[in-house]
């Protein structure tokens, strides 16, 4: 499978696109086949070196697609289920808080720049119905 991924030459940073296995789902986790991503300004300024990022992570937090497999005790998503990323993938309900914001999609974690990823069931949310994945990966960043 195809990624994009965050390459460091001493202080050039640069996207290149790198061969990966196909990710599989574990516990409580969705395997999603992207559809469509969309830049916004953090994403940016990760690409862009602005924020540091580990070498070789996979960049962009805004993404869309669909389910085509899920891992075991997934209860709320199934095959074929269409679904966006989330900005905060561990802030699923409540108050937001540090903890919560800890986590950024393409920054401290591996992104959606991928042909396949693996994401915990909470941390996706339904496609409203009507729109492509286009339309649905810039939901994501303007919602929040």
């Amino acid at each position: 499978m195809k990624s994009y991924v965050v390459q460091t030459e001493g202080h050039d940073v640069r996207l290149v696109i790198a061969e990966r296995d196909r990710p599989k789902p574990g516990p409580k986790e969705v395997l999603v086949r992207l559809g469509a991503m969309s830049l916004n300004y953090h994403d940016k300024a990760v690409i862009r070196g602005d924020i540091p990022t580990a070498e070789g992570r996979v960049p962009m937090s805004d993404g869309a697609g669909t389910v085509v497999a899920i891992g075991t005790s997934v209860t709320q998503w199934r095959e074929g289920d269409r679904v966006l990323s989330t900005f905060f993938p561990d802030w699923a309900d409540g108050t937001i808080n540090i903890a919560k914001r800890r986590s950024v999609a393409g920054d401290t974690k591996d992104g959606v720049a991928a042909e396949y990823v693996v994401l915990p069931e909470l941390s996706v949310t339904r496609q409203p119905d009507g729109g492509s994945h286009a339309q649905a990966s810039t939901w994501d960043c303007c919602i929040v």
